[in-house]
C-alpha cells in the first residue's frame, strides 16, 4: 500500500512531461482558420473611445484589421470554429 502512494504520482507526472514534451514539438505559429484569405465582412461600430464617432469598413480600409469576437459558449461562433 505505501509503494502504490509513490507510484501513482509518479505515473502522473511521467504522463504530464510526455504532453509537456509533445506541446514543445509543435509549431506555436500554426493555427488553423477556416477564414484565412477571406474578405472581412462589412461592419460599422462605434468608436470604443468615442460612442459617437463610428468606424465602418470604408474607414479601415487599405489597412489590415482583425474583428473577432467569439466565446465558447456562443452557437454562431461554434459554427465558425467547427474544430
Amino acid at each position: 500500500m505505501k509503494t502504490l502512494r509513490f507510484v501513482v504520482p509518479g505515473l502522473f507526472f511521467i504522463v504530464l512531461v510526455g504532453f509537456f514534451v509533445a506541446g514543445l514539438k509543435k509549431d506555436p505559429s500554426l493555427v488553423p482558420s477556416p477564414l484565412i484569405d477571406r474578405p472581412a465582412p462589412a461592419l460599422k461600430l462605434p468608436e470604443v473611445g468615442n460612442p459617437a464617432a463610428m468606424v465602418d469598413t470604408a474607414f479601415l480600409a487599405g489597412r489590415p484589421y482583425v474583428v473577432n469576437v467569439w466565446a465558447t459558449w456562443c452557437t454562431a461562433c461554434r459554427q465558425e470554429h467547427e474544430t
